[in-house]
């Protein structure tokens, strides 16, 4: 989905021999001098988003993955945190403070991220409510006032619109993890947040009809659901 070419189970970005790394869809877009923002209600180092910008062998191999994510100018990180900023045994360089070195703003605040404009550049917006390992709470249990997938997909459109356009992968993913855990209502629960997510966007396309793509799919639905997760969003 990210690249346009298959490739072995859990290799993010490479060909199944992993000695070619594919040009995904950021890239491509970059490229083309669109913006791209890129976010999750998970961590932002986890398969699905790492897929829209990383390349190791493996998708666990989430600190390699977070050390790699700067390294191509995006301008728009939103939603979870990284597994291990500083790696599993927590002794090697901070991934936050590696991306601060390359010219992003972090911002993990209430504040910081209502201060988040257009034109804005390099931004890694992380959701202040979120566990520990750095995915967002359940949306059966989000607290009012807490950020929404909705609130990131907003706000990114906000700050990378632009005349020469833009993409954004957004994805819902709690979704999967909760039909993973046979927890139903949790999952009901993720879609109407994921389905939030779709609305902000669509409220874009109704400005701009003639020139906004919405995509709407899901990852592996016949394993564990027919429910999508993933909007990518093309301006």
């Amino acid at each position: 989905m990210s690249t346009g070419f298959k490739t072995n189970n859990g290799i993010i970005g490479k060909s199944p021999d992993k000695k070619i790394a594919y040009e995904n869809i950021s890239q491509k877009a970059k490229k083309a001098g669109f913006k791209v923002g890129i976010l999750s209600s998970v961590m932002i180092d986890h398969a699905t988003p790492a897929s829209f910008y990383a390349h190791q062998d493996s998708r666990n191999m989430y600190y390699e993955i977070s050390m790699e994510l700067p390294n191509y100018n995006i301008d728009y990180f939103g939603g979870g945190g990284f597994h291990h900023p500083k790696g599993k045994k927590g002794d090697q360089p901070d991934s936050f403070e590696n991306a601060i070195k390359k010219g992003y703003t972090i911002a993990d605040s209430h504040e910081e991220f209502n201060k988040l404009k257009n034109g804005d550049e390099k931004i890694i917006a992380i959701n202040p409510e979120k566990y520990p390992t750095g995915e967002f709470y359940w949306a059966i249990d989000k607290k009012e006032d807490a950020l929404s997938l909705a609130d990131f997909t907003k706000k990114g459109i906000e700050v990378i619109d632009n005349d020469k356009g833009f993409f954004m992968m957004v994805e819902g993913g709690k979704i999967d993890w909760a039909c993973h855990g046979n927890d139903g209502v949790s999952m009901v629960h993720e879609v109407i947040a994921f389905n939030d997510a779709i609305k902000e966007a669509f409220e874009f396309y109704k400005e701009r009809p003639d020139e906004t793509l919405i995509i709407v799919t899901a990852d592996h639905e016949a394993e564990s659901s027919n429910y999508g997760d993933k909007l990518c969003h093309t301006s």
